[in-house]
């Protein structure tokens, strides 16, 4: 995706940008070697922190064989630890009728606060 699709959150939380993650992977990895910390384990940590405090990563590019809706688990009461904050895309066939959504992990709707509606092949290129 050349232009990252806009989500609407709840205020208070936002979005990162990639360079805003990259300056957090990077001191993070930093931190972590200091004291001997695996770096994916550093990463882990600090992803879920961020989440904590209403902070995430941009979306990713979703994966074409599915439906391409996609949701971001927000609501630290709503969902399990291992879930807040990470993207979810619908595991449904692309152009599946409705406009509920389902990763085998979490559901949602295209209404929901955190939804990323699907695109067409069409719309990425506009």
């Amino acid at each position: 995706m050349t232009t990252p699709p806009t989500v609407t959150l709840p205020e208070g939380m936002r979005l990162l940008s990639h360079e805003q993650m990259r300056a957090v992977h990077d001191a993070v990895r930093e931190a972590a070697r200091r004291v001997g910390v695996p770096g994916h384990k550093a990463d882990e940590i600090s992803y879920s922190a961020l989440a904590a405090a209403g902070q995430f990563v941009q979306p990713p590019d979703p994966e074409p064989d599915t439906c391409t809706a996609l949701y971001l688990p927000h609501q630290a009461a709503a969902v399990t630890a291992d879930i807040l904050g990470v993207w979810q895309q619908c595991g449904d066939d692309p152009g599946h009728g409705g406009d509920d959504h389902d990763s085998g992990d979490f559901g949602w709707s295209d209404s929901d606060t955190g939804a990323l509606p699907a695109h067409t092949a069409d719309e990425e290129k506009a």
